[in-house]
């Protein structure tokens, strides 16, 4: 039985002096409500965060999640830290406490009521030494708030970025009696510790971490690795894959935006293969030269843009062309309707028909155009549906089946989407 495991991740920084502590805790995706407070020997920080982690794909998710599947999908996680503001760059780093409570009825009430309360009087500190006016309170709310909990981590932060988490079963002893219950099999509950440290690795990134190169909603640009306490090399290797895997990935899409974000993550990949190397003191693998590699994805912006200049004359022309034909049909028919003109006797009957059946069916007619003006916007790239939340959420449901599944489910829909239209066209034609 596991009775300390540690995970170690990168939290993502490129700045020269590495992460900056005097905004730790502060966050605004979602918002946390933070307290940084210091003078000038020692710094205590606390704050909270209300986190969503469902991926269900559902409007009103916190709502429904619930509703149809009985999950709740709401949590709150706490941070607790301090540190010495007088280290020597080389081993500044931040120590403290994480805590979640995954239901609300652990939250709200003593526990949201003890963090408040601690916070208050930290604010209200304004002159003397802050270890001796606040210490006693701080070890206070770590003793109190356990016992509301249900997992407790230990952190460590480096300026660098380097964070390691430990889980200890001494630690979490003590906790809520509606704590997490960990199953007793040694793999199943390593795995399950892995996971919930890792969503305690990402609130501890966005509170110590401002997105400047790269979207806040891209979460999977760092992990978090198992770390035996020795081996401080195989996270950085996989650490690096990643980043290297995701900057690879954007450099593929033709998208102007993701080329931009691919960019934004060499400063990132530069940075942390040089603080490695430095703590490491070896070459980090796979090695890397960034110069070719910045160098590749220029030249795939570049090709992108040609290509896309050499086909915006003839995509405007097309579009222009189709937006023109519809204008004119649907000009024709108001005309006819208004003018009443009898049509002459050699007159398409199919035509007669059309104009006829648009006239009778205006709202069915600007739905069809409308649908069609919209493809014609899509097909040429004019807009962008993959940047639609919704867009998104179904790719995750498609990805979230089998290949086999997959298949049938799209050949599903090609079926019904065939019927669908050949209703309609008897409908017409009736």
């Amino acid at each position: 039985m596991y009775t300390t495991l540690s995970f170690k991740g990168w939290i993502p920084t490129c700045s020269g002096g590495g992460l900056s502590f005097s905004n730790f805790g502060a966050c605004q995706n979602p918002d946390s409500i933070s307290s940084n407070v210091h003078d000038n020997n020692f710094r205590y920080v606390i704050t909270y965060q209300k986190r969503e982690l469902s991926d269900v794909v559902l409007p009103l998710k916190q709502i429904l999640t619930k509703k149809i599947f009985g999950l709740d999908s709401t949590f709150w996680f706490l941070c607790l830290a301090k540190r010495p503001i007088k280290y020597e760059k080389s081993s500044a780093r931040m120590q403290g406490t994480i805590y979640l409570f995954h239901r609300k009825s652990m939250w709200r009430g003593p526990a949201e009521k003890l963090v408040k309360k601690a916070q208050e009087k930290l604010e209200e500190y304004s002159s003397g030494c802050i270890k001796q006016y606040f210490d006693e309170d701080y070890n206070l709310l770590q003793e109190k708030i356990k016992s509301f909990s249900s997992f407790v981590i230990d952190f460590e932060l480096r300026r660098s970025g380097v964070a390691t988490l430990t889980y200890s079963a001494t630690a979490n002893h003590g906790t809520s009696v509606d704590a997490i219950n960990l199953p007793n099999n040694p793999k199943e509950r390593q795995s399950d510790i892995h996971y919930i440290t890792s969503q305690m690795f990402f609130f501890l990134r966005d509170i110590s971490h401002h997105h400047i190169h790269h979207e806040s909603t891209d979460d999977n640009i760092v992990r978090l690795y198992p770390f035996d306490g020795n081996d401080d090399y195989s996270w950085r290797c996989e650490t690096t894959i990643e980043l290297l895997r995701k900057l690879l990935l954007y450099k593929k899409c033709n998208s102007e935006k993701i080329f931009n974000d691919s960019m934004g993550l060499i400063p990132y990949l530069k940075y942390f293969l040089k603080i490695s190397k430095k703590e490491t003191e070896k070459t980090i693998h796979p090695e890397i030269d960034m110069e070719i590699l910045e160098s590749a994805i220029l030249a795939a912006q570049q090709t992108n843009k040609r290509k896309s200049l050499s086909s915006s004359a003839e995509k405007e022309s097309i579009l222009n062309w189709l937006v023109g034909g519809i204008g004119l049909i649907l000009s024709t028919i108001g005309l006819s309707q208004v003018a009443r003109i009898k049509p002459p006797e050699e007159t398409s009957g199919f035509l007669l028909f059309m104009t006829s059946h648009m006239i009778s069916h205006t709202i069915e007619t600007i739905g069809v155009v409308a649908g069609l003006i919209l493809s014609a916007l899509i097909w040429f790239s004019v807009i962008e549906p993959r940047e639609w939340s919704v867009i998104r959420g179904a790719v995750k449901i498609m990805f979230a089946f089998r290949q086999q599944s997959l298949s049938a489910l799209i050949i599903l829909m090609s079926l019904l989407g065939y019927v669908i239209f050949i209703a309609w066209l008897s409908k017409i034609f009736a």
